[in-house]
């Protein structure tokens, strides 16, 4: 099983994440591609640096750039993984070819995210609400080669509800992994 995990910023994918790893998935995020590109150029790893590198890799490479360098990685594993920070639909459109890929939306009202990640308060974080809107609307270019969160929330097979309590989020959770392991996609 392969799970891509798509959202919008504060939404709770590292959070995910972190709880499937504790239960023997590997993870490995869209964004770790972009970082080793960061290390290799001697650049800071800024909000800004990510999306920029991110942009000209998928523009010089191909949208699906990053979603190759990490499923070469994660299939010599042979586990269950998950796939975080899918941020276009090319990388969409590669994992999908993938055996046992399901894309799922984490879901959080933009009132919450907004909330969260000011208590969170990690370094590049936004700072402001208007910070916060429009880091929202720069996820969401019609480029074809820049991030397209909100195409890729459209192509997502399922959807995990996360505006309650790190517990419910867990128990969502749980209960997708039940409904993917009966065989059902379900519905989203």
């Amino acid at each position: 099983m392969i799970l891509g995990l798509v959202s919008f910023i504060g939404a709770g994918k590292d959070t995910v994440a972190s709880y499937l790893v504790k239960k023997g998935f590997i993870h490995r995020s869209l964004s770790d591609e972009i970082r080793d590109e960061l290390k290799k150029r001697k650049l800071p790893e800024t909000r800004d640096n990510l999306i920029n590198v991110g942009n000209e890799l998928r523009k010089k490479f191909g949208n699906d750039v990053l979603a190759k360098r990490a499923f070469e990685k994660i299939k010599k594993l042979n586990k269950h993984a998950i796939i975080s920070s899918i941020r276009n639909a090319g990388e969409v459109k590669f994992f999908k070819k993938q055996p046992e890929f399901i894309l799922v939306e984490i879901y959080c009202p933009l009132e919450i995210r907004y909330k969260r990640l000011k208590k969170r308060n990690r370094i590049g974080d936004i700072k402001s609400f208007k910070e916060f809107l429009l880091s929202e609307k720069r996820e969401q270019a019609s480029d074809p080669s820049k991030q397209q969160i909100h195409k890729v929330i459209k192509l997502a097979d399922l959807k995990i509800n996360n505006s309650g309590t790190i517990k419910q989020l867990q128990n969502n959770t749980d209960n997708l992994i039940n409904k993917i392991n009966k065989g059902g996609k379900g519905q989203k």
